[in-house]
């Protein structure tokens, strides 16, 4: 018999990732995370985060023809919200050497 470790919590915590963006950094590794939080309500209920710091990081093209998000939890996996509508908004912001617009 194996002892394996009770996952109560499935999703502890949501990864946000964006595939135009750089400069983050993920156990010392570069990675596309805009977004990390740990949900505080039980499954099934409206999950509503508004990040409480906003960092804005390089977009890596000068042109933006596709994004893709892609939301996983704390083992990489994708996370399943069964068919529910997803919204994320994304702001970007011009900037002229080193100065927002």
């Amino acid at each position: 018999m194996h002892d394996l470790p009770v996952k109560i919590i499935k999703v502890a915590m949501i990864r946000v990732s964006c595939s135009i963006t750089t400069g983050a950094f993920y156990n010392t590794h570069l990675s596309h995370t805009i977004f990390e939080f740990s949900p505080q309500v039980d499954p099934g209920y409206a999950i509503n985060i508004d990040p409480p710091h906003i960092i804005y990081l390089p977009v890596s093209s000068t042109r933006i023809d596709n994004i893709t998000l892609t939301l996983i939890d704390q083992d990489g996996e994708p996370v399943d919200f069964r068919g529910e509508q997803i919204i994320i908004r994304l702001e970007l912001k011009k900037y002229y050497n080193g100065v927002g617009v």
